[in-house]
């Protein structure tokens, strides 16, 4: 028998960002006239990862079994004669597991950015720009290729009994194969864990006195970028090849002959193959 097990897991990560912007706290106080007066932020989380699982197992078998064969000729009395049994036996278990874990990605909001603007002189420019941005891709690419091959032959010698005065039994041997394989491929991969994420929106933009002719000019983005990518290939193959036979057996030329019979010739195959993907 011949087992096989072989399990891969990619080990998670805990990624946290807690409070993205980081609690930015800017206060322009008193400007003059057809001042510019300018803030701009960006902010980014970026988590890139890819499992790349390439895995090939390969069960090979080539079994022969073949039993001598059993004369008697020529004898004033012969005695029974017989060929011995000619069997094979082959078991494969191959079981594979992929596990891929993802990332927390906890915690990564957009954190509470505070701007303040005091008393500026007419025809100001106050403005103020924030860019958040959560980017999250993970590409998940695995291939499994098992492949079971099993050749088998097993062949009974040929029994024979002639020309005797007396000729006893002649009797072949059985001749069977049997061949099991079983196969198990798992695959696995686990959703991220995305709580908070982009959560706390809390930015406060505050312009007090400004002076005439002023403009004041806000934009505020926040993007939250999800990309998650599986590619499962999997291949399972089983190819089996069995021959059994069993010997002839002869009585002639015998003055008095004996019982002739010939074994049992019997071939066996079973083939199991389970598998599951998660996504």
């Amino acid at each position: 028998m011949k087992r096989l097990i072989i399990g891969l897991a990619t080990s998670g990560l805990i990624i946290g960002a807690s409070g993205l912007a980081s609690a930015t706290s800017i206060s322009y106080g008193t400007t003059g006239p057809s001042s510019n007066n300018t803030f701009d932020g960006t902010f980014s989380n970026t988590f890139n990862q890819t499992n790349d699982n390439g895995i090939s197992v390969s069960n090979s078998k080539d079994q022969s079994a073949i039993s001598g064969n059993a004369n008697a000729s020529g004898n004033t009395r012969s005695g029974s004669i017989s060929t011995g049994d000619a069997d094979n036996s082959s078991r494969d278990s191959t079981t594979i597991d992929v596990s891929n874990s993802s990332p927390s990605f906890s915690g990564a909001g957009f954190g509470g950015d505070n701007i303040s603007f005091g008393t500026t002189g007419p025809d100001s420019n106050n403005a103020v720009t924030i860019n958040d941005s959560n980017n999250f891709t993970q590409n998940n690419n695995n291939n499994l290729n098992v492949n079971n091959s099993t050749t088998q032959n097993a062949t009974s010698g040929d029994a024979n009994s002639s020309n005797n005065t007396i000729g006893g039994g002649s009797n072949t041997g059985d001749a069977s194969n049997s061949s099991t394989a079983s196969t198990i491929a798992r695959v696995t991969n686990s959703s991220p864990s995305l709580s908070g994420l982009g959560s706390g929106d809390n930015t406060n933009v505050r312009y007090n006195t400004t002076g005439p002719g002023s403009n004041n000019t806000t934009n505020i983005s926040h993007t939250n970028s999800v990309n998650i990518q599986n590619t499962n290939n999997l291949s399972l193959s089983n190819t089996t090849n069995q021959s059994a036979n069993s010997g002839s057996s002869t009585s002639s030329g015998n003055t008095v002959g004996g019982s002739s019979s010939t074994g049992n010739a019997s071939n066996s195959a079973s083939t199991t193959n389970t598998s599951s993907i998660r996504n």
